[in-house]
């Protein structure tokens, strides 16, 4: 029998319309908030789709452990089309295929991390500036 994990990590999941349907990209961060596993659910179990989506799901975790950034992963999955006639949108995004709706879902990753850094930052400083207190009054 397991034990209970040793240790605790957040995930997020994105759902992205696709020309091959709705996918799921859940990415898992490890205690220091850093992307350490990327889950791409797409298509029925047995389906290429679902094959495809747990083979990149494998290839980008394994880069991620090995040294490969989040931008590394995004840049290479940028501007693949597919072969879909119509290509679907995401709020107002154009996703013309599954390799584009990771890579817009770890756009969103990246966008989300970025405001809640952006946050702290925010709180920091203005906790630094006055610390706790009205600033002085200056002149007379």
């Amino acid at each position: 029998m397991l034990g209970a994990p040793s240790k605790k990590w957040d995930s997020i999941t994105f759902a992205v319309r696709t020309p091959n349907g709705k996918m799921y990209v859940t990415v898992i961060d490890d205690e220091a908030g850093k992307p350490v596993e990327i889950i791409v659910h797409a298509g029925k179990s047995g389906a290429q789709v679902h094959a495809w989506a747990a083979s990149l799901s494998r290839m980008m975790t394994t880069a991620l452990q090995n040294g490969a950034g989040l931008n590394d992963l995004i840049k290479d999955l940028s501007n693949t089309s597919g072969d879909g006639n119509v290509p679907h949108t995401d709020n107002g995004v154009r996703i013309r295929s599954g390799p584009e709706g990771v890579c817009y879902a770890l756009m969103q990753y990246r966008k989300m991390k970025y405001r809640e850094l952006r946050e702290k930052l925010n709180a920091v400083e203005d906790d630094d500036d006055n610390n706790g207190r009205r600033p002085a009054r200056l002149g007379r």
